[in-house]
């Protein structure tokens, strides 16, 4: 009787075990695309991968990132629209990318908010800077995971702009933003709003003369192999970060949102860590190039800068990130 007790308890025991590893064999598995339209092994790409490696870490390979680079799934405006139809379900890319949905997006296109890195985090990493993005999210029904400094937006051009008075006239491709255009148009520039993938044939073509971007998009995009300018103009610095959709991010249970954003954590700490020693590394490849720097006195592109036509809710907000010690 002792025995057939321990043997039904034994049994019992056993049948648990493999009703518990059925259910955790048959866990679902859960599979987000993420797009973005930069360089195959340039510095977005790579931080994205940092991204799905911390995810597939966390999640314990319940959770996996695939990443389409390159643009292949469509431009950013094309990515971004197919969210609502679950084709795709993140986008890296900057917060002006959202300005279509939000006028409060335009924020990044305005000029000369950020004296350098730090200040950068100071506001984005501030209770401001999440009401920022919790306002945008309510705009949009996109969220960002993360923001991070990608690098200061500088100007690379066929022809040299060593003065304030030269940038006059200059055809400059700018992103299809309401704020890039109006802040290029302040600074005396023509600027001509151009898809990322077509910047390229643009500049040998002379249908631009010019694109702003940070430094190593513009080694990583091969425009140096045209444009032998760069100028240092440090305009602007692009909230940048992975971009998912919002009802998708609510379907996600509590736990699966804490691997989201502790992945994203993970990439943009790589990404400050990497982006300054790589931008060095850029300016010597481009001097091996052929490549003029040119640092030209910023007073009078500020004052113009200051005169940018902005969206009463970015004005605000813009006030408020300058004033930000």
């Amino acid at each position: 009787m002792f025995k057939r007790s321990l043997r039904h308890i034994a049994l019992t025991v056993l049948c648990l075990l493999l009703v518990g590893t059925s259910m955790v064999s048959a866990a679902p598995k859960l599979t987000l695309k993420l797009s973005h339209a930069y360089a195959i092994d340039g510095i977005v790409d790579r931080a994205m991968k940092v991204f799905a490696e911390q995810v597939t870490k966390l999640s314990g390979g319940t959770i996996t990132i695939e990443i389409y680079p390159g643009g292949v799934l469509g431009t950013w405006r094309e990515t971004l629209e197919s969210m609502e139809f679950k084709a795709v379900d993140m986008v890296a890319e900057s917060l002006g990318t959202l300005e279509p949905y939000s006028k409060l997006a335009g924020l990044e296109g305005a000029p000369y908010l950020y004296k350098d890195e730090a200040h950068f985090y100071r506001v984005w990493d501030s209770d401001a800077g999440q009401k920022i993005v919790d306002e945008i999210v309510k705009q949009t029904n996109r969220r960002f995971l993360n923001v991070m400094w990608r690098g200061a937006r500088q100007l690379t051009t066929v022809k040299p702009v060593k003065t304030f008075a030269e940038l006059k006239g200059l055809k400059l491709r700018v992103p299809a933003e309401d704020t890039y255009i109006n802040t290029w148009k302040a600074l005396g520039a023509a600027p001509t709003p151009m898809a990322f993938s077509e910047v390229y044939t643009a500049l040998q073509q002379k249908v631009i003369e010019g694109v702003e971007q940070p430094i190593n998009v513009m080694l990583e995009e091969s425009w140096m192999d045209v444009c032998k300018y760069l100028v240092m103009t440090y305009h602007a610095a692009e909230p940048f970060g992975i971009i998912v959709w919002e009802p998708t991010y609510k379907a996600l249970a509590k736990n699966q949102q804490e691997v989201l954003s502790k992945a994203a954590h993970a990439a943009t700490e790589w990404m400050k860590d990497t982006i300054s020693k790589e931008e060095a590394a850029a300016l010597k490849v481009m001097a091996q190039k052929g490549v003029t720097v040119i640092y030209p006195d910023l007073k009078p592109f500020r004052e113009a800068g200051s005169k940018t036509v902005l969206a009463p809710e970015v004005q605000k907000w813009a006030d408020y990130i300058r004033s930000v010690q």
